[in-house]
């Protein structure tokens, strides 16, 4: 179980909750956690009741689109081994995702049900002027604006 629990596990839990509050936003994050911590005080929950409570604070948010639910989104990141780097085309536009791997010529012997890709929420500028935020959804695309 230590295996399970290490630096690498709290560091990445900690880098996808502050991606999360980003692509919801600070005030649905909150609600959503507040109704979450609220809910199951001094009781036990999984994973899956906090993105419940999440994606009903994104139900109840008029204007807030996410281009999946917060399931959906979610478990790619807690669910799979890694995480993905992002290289972008500036002359193209083309914006790929790739999994991670510190030494590239390794072997990855664990499959993963969303084959290592994730969705990922792209914020971006132009001319110095923030854009509408992207969402890469498969291993590949072409953004254009």
């Amino acid at each position: 179980i230590s295996e399970m629990f290490n630096s690498i596990s709290y560091n990445k839990g900690a880098a996808v909750l502050r991606m999360l509050s980003e692509f919801l936003t600070e005030p649905v994050f909150a609600q959503g956690l507040s109704s979450y911590l609220n809910t199951f005080a001094f009781k036990n929950t999984v994973y899956t009741d906090l993105w419940d409570h999440l994606q009903q604070a994104v139900d109840n948010t008029p204007g807030l689109d996410i281009p999946r639910s917060v399931h959906e989104i979610m478990n790619r990141w807690t669910l799979q081994m890694g995480f993905p780097v992002v290289t972008v085309d500036t002359r193209t536009g083309t914006v790929t995702q790739k999994h991670f791997l510190l030494d590239p010529d390794s072997v990855v012997d664990r499959p993963s049900q969303f084959n290592y890709t994730w969705f990922i929420p792209i914020k971006w500028m132009k001319n110095g002027v923030d854009q509408q935020q992207y969402w890469l959804l498969d291993k590949t695309d072409t953004h254009s604006s």
